[in-house]
C-alpha cells in the first residue's frame, strides 16, 4: 500500500508543482483514492534570465561579507553553464571561472 506521506517526503527542496501532481496520481492510481494539493502556496523558482522554471542554483562561492555562501540565482538548465559534475554557475560568475 502507497501512502501519500512517503511520496511527499521523498520530494526534494526542488519540488515543482508537476512532481506534487505525479505522486498523488501515482497514489490514486495504486489505491483508487484521490487528492486534492492547494499549489497556491507553492513558489517555483524561476530562471534570472529567461524567466522559465528554475532547475538548477549558482554553485559560486562568494567571498567577503558573504563568505561560505554560494549566489544561487535560480537557472533553468539551458541558460546553467555546467562544469563539474552537480556544479553549474550563472552567466556572470561563468564569466569569471572561465577568465
Amino acid at each position: 500500500m502507497i501512502k501519500l506521506t512517503d511520496k511527499l517526503k521523498k520530494l526534494g527542496a526542488e519540488t515543482t508543482i508537476e512532481d506534487l501532481r505525479k505522486a498523488t496520481a501515482d497514489v490514486a492510481d495504486a489505491q483508487g483514492v484521490y487528492a486534492i494539493i492547494c499549489t497556491r502556496g507553492i513558489r517555483q523558482n524561476r530562471c534570472k534570465y529567461c524567466g522559465r522554471i528554475g532547475t538548477k542554483l549558482c554553485d559560486f562561492k562568494l567571498t567577503a561579507a558573504n563568505a561560505g555562501k554560494t549566489c544561487d540565482a535560480p537557472m533553468c538548465a539551458r541558460c546553467a553553464s555546467h562544469r563539474e559534475p552537480d556544479t553549474d554557475y550563472c552567466k556572470p560568475h561563468a564569466a569569471i571561472v572561465d577568465a
